[in-house]
């Protein structure tokens, strides 16, 4: 039977959500830096203005100064004003537009996680009964393929198939399932003695029984044989 891989679902999703994070952080680290700390800032030099004027109209009211219509008015003005703010908005922290910037610069990320995701799932792999292997750079029948390299798949799931004009085809289990089926009986076949048609390595206890198996059928078979050539010195 036919051994195809499908997008993996995990690293899809992981794809995606990654790549609208990067979007949803710039556009919200642009609006802060933007719109959100200059409206911040803004509120804040106004509330200290406002502060000032009516400090400085105080102090003069204090020393018996005398205070014209306009200064009066204004003072009133200033208490409504200060009223309708309330507490003292803070001003926005040494490090607010720097996070910002941060947030913003993931946005050229977006676009690097979503071409991912959009290439990954046109990619196709399948290996026939024949041992064909399908791949994005072509067909390629076992008498093609030379070799298969297995030195990062323990650690990332990754191995190369080796062509016998030297290229290689990437073959990664995280990014498509059923990967590791395809691997592997393309591995038992040209490494019997180093993997299992699982994609896992063959353990020396494994070949050890494997070797005693077959002494011991060739100790059976050889028992056999020397019976029924007892049998026939007999007759």
């Amino acid at each position: 039977m036919a051994i195809a891989t499908r997008l993996a679902p995990m690293y899809a999703v992981r794809t995606l959500v990654t790549g609208v994070a990067c979007i949803v952080f710039g556009i919200w680290g642009a609006y802060d830096l933007f719109v959100k700390i200059p409206a911040e800032q803004a509120a804040s030099d106004r509330y200290d203005e406002l502060m000032t004027i009516k400090d400085d109209i105080e102090a003069r009211a204090a020393r018996d100064e005398v205070l014209t219509e306009a200064e009066r008015q204004q003072f009133s003005d200033v208490e409504a004003e200060l009223a309708a703010i309330g507490d003292a908005p803070s001003p926005p922290s040494t490090f607010d537009r720097a996070i910002q910037w941060a947030f913003i610069l993931c946005l050229p990320c977006a676009p690097f996680f979503i071409l991912a995701w959009s290439k990954a799932k046109k990619k196709h792999f399948e290996l026939d009964d024949a041992g064909t292997l399908s791949a994005p750079e072509g067909r390629f029948p076992p008498e093609e393929i030379a070799d298969i390299d297995m030195d990062r798949w323990m650690a990332k799931s990754v191995a190369f198939v080796v062509l016998q004009s030297g290229d290689r085809i990437k073959l990664d289990d995280y990014i498509y399932r059923n990967t590791h089926q395809i691997v592997g009986s393309i591995a038992a076949r040209i490494r019997p003695t180093e993997w299992t048609d699982e994609a896992r390595p063959v353990k020396a206890a494994d070949m050890a029984d494997g070797h005693a198996d077959a002494e011991v059928g060739t100790a059976v078979a050889a028992g056999d044989e020397t019976e029924e050539r007892s049998d026939g010195s007999t007759t």
